[in-house]
């Protein structure tokens, strides 16, 4: 009996963990990208399954260099005194379009985090978060967006068509 109680506390302890980090996820996406006129994201648990696994592996792992599908991804990785969440890292990712040219797009490694934020076709999102001890007084926190479908960058009208200026 009481191993049948641990095991249903540990269910939904995770389903309310995956839940916010669904819930974190998409809000703070669609926040940033209702302010550029893109569409909204819709949340897919394979995406995110996917991410999970990438985030999980990065937090136990000093090699920041995953593979991925056809698809675009966020990494958010980092050891601080306190663990961060999935808020902190797009709010991270979208401060880098702080300095983004609308009228000409200048692609950068400073901004495509912000690109992928508010890309206007992307439609699906899955995101991972992992926390792991580190050695000394700091914690690693991974976070992981997926988003499909990837986006096509092939000239620079793809960019002006695809991260508008915000509202």
């Amino acid at each position: 009996m009481t191993i049948l109680f641990y095991f249903l506390v540990c269910c939904v302890f995770l389903q309310t963990v995956f839940a916010s980090i669904e819930s974190d996820c998409l809000e703070k996406h669609n926040f940033y990208r209702n302010k550029h006129g893109a569409p909204t994201l819709m949340y897919s648990t394979s995406l995110a399954k996917e991410a999970q696994q990438v985030a999980v592996a990065l937090a136990t792992l000093t090699d920041k260099d995953v593979t991925h599908g056809m698809y675009d991804v966020n990494y958010f990785i980092g050891d601080w005194p306190t663990p961060r969440t999935i808020s902190d890292a797009v709010e991270n990712w979208y401060n880098e379009g702080n300095s983004y040219n609308y009228k000409e797009p200048e692609i950068s490694t400073s901004n495509t985090r912000f690109i992928e934020v508010v890309w206007k076709s992307h439609q699906r999102i899955g995101c991972g978060l992992a926390i792991a001890e580190k050695a000394g007084v700091n914690v690693r926190t991974v976070v992981v967006a997926i988003y499909e479908p990837a986006g096509i960058r092939v000239n620079i009208d793809d960019y002006t068509e695809n991260i508008l200026p915000p509202k």
